[in-house]
């Protein structure tokens, strides 16, 4: 229920900034924190290639359940880890 709220919530905040920040014009995103992916799941929405990342498994097994079918890549990692990202 409250993921549903949620996308419901990011879709309506995009809506209202699309003249200042044309969010699709990003080929790609990643959401730091990204909890159980409902930004992630109204951006890839958008057509946009998304990577969420959590340190929860918790967070993330929820979210592999509610972004099942679509291309979002999640990945886990520790706080005292690197980012597993060539250019950061």
């Amino acid at each position: 229920m409250f993921f549903n709220y949620q996308v419901k919530y990011y879709r309506k905040i995009l809506n209202r900034i699309r003249e200042e920040v044309d969010i699709t014009q990003y080929k790609r995103v990643l959401d730091l924190g990204c909890g159980t992916g409902a930004l992630l799941y109204v951006l890839q929405d958008l057509g946009i290639y998304v990577v969420g990342v959590d340190s929860s498994l918790g967070m993330l097994k929820q979210a592999i359940r509610k972004l099942e079918g679509t291309e979002v890549e999640l990945i886990k990692i520790s706080p005292s880890e690197r980012f597993p990202f060539k250019y950061l």
